[in-house]
């Protein structure tokens, strides 16, 4: 629903701005625009349902996020705008999850997450990224670009999600005390919990948070709805770059 809004503003936005404003100034608008008014709907949503997140999302996370996005937008520079629109798109994605990364630390017991955006079922990949430590590259990176099979042939839990998407946000509170398959021992000390969710079957992708606390992400009513409130932000994200594609084409 939040995104089929968010598609349909865009759409009027952009016929409108367009006879009367420059093609890349009128992107920047509508992406960030857009993006405002489809988060803080979302989450205004939330608040006023029977969770109260009051206390959790401060307006200073708002700010922070909002900030961060509007400066990944005015990066794309115009004769660029095409080749960089996926770069664009994950630079966006990466301050949804920065913006989680700070809500989650501040409500969710535990001192490092790791959030990470997984696309494509035959190929898996990370194609957005952010811990708490401000890193904004997973440690994989290079291991995955030198083998394109890195993540399936390591077992990474993502890797069945992708090939069969479901609705569900799918929780492992104790990864000790299950089948969870660790590539090395950091992995073992910073992932004690984790989450899983696929917002969006194109591409396919699906947002992964881990943990370094046990039992800190699991099924919990409050959880589930913020994560499922983090994956139409992205959803949304996504489906506007998708139409910019298309348009600039």
């Amino acid at each position: 629903m939040i995104a089929s809004a968010a598609l349909e503003i865009f759409i009027v936005l952009y016929m409108v701005l367009t006879k009367n404003a420059g093609q890349l100034e009128t992107i920047l608008f509508v992406l960030n625009g857009t993006g405002l008014i489809m988060l803080f709907r979302t989450f205004n949503k939330m608040v006023k349902g029977h969770i109260s997140y009051n206390e959790m999302i401060t307006e200073d996370h708002l700010k922070s996020y909002f900030e961060n996005r509007l400066s990944c937008v005015n990066t794309a520079l115009p004769p660029r705008i095409k080749e960089e629109i996926d770069k664009l798109n994950s630079l966006l994605a990466q301050q949804i999850l920065r913006f989680a990364e700070n809500v989650l630390k501040g409500w969710v017991h535990g001192h490092h997450f790791e959030l990470s955006i997984f696309e494509d079922s035959q190929h898996p990949k990370i194609v957005a990224y952010y811990d708490s430590g401000g890193e904004s590259e997973p440690r994989s990176k290079n291991a995955r670009e030198k083998d394109p099979n890195y993540y399936e042939n390591n077992r990474y839990e993502v890797v069945e999600l992708l090939k069969k998407p479901g609705s569900s946000v799918i929780y492992i509170a104790d990864t000790h005390a299950s089948q969870y398959s660790f590539v090395n021992p950091e992995q073992q000390h910073n992932i004690k919990s984790s989450l899983l969710y696929c917002f969006s079957n194109e591409g396919p992708r699906a947002l992964v948070v881990t943990c370094d606390r046990q039992n800190a992400l699991r099924r919990d009513p409050r959880i589930d709805a913020f994560v499922r409130a983090v994956g139409t932000a992205l959803r949304a994200e996504y489906n506007l770059g998708g139409i910019l594609v298309a348009y600039l084409n």
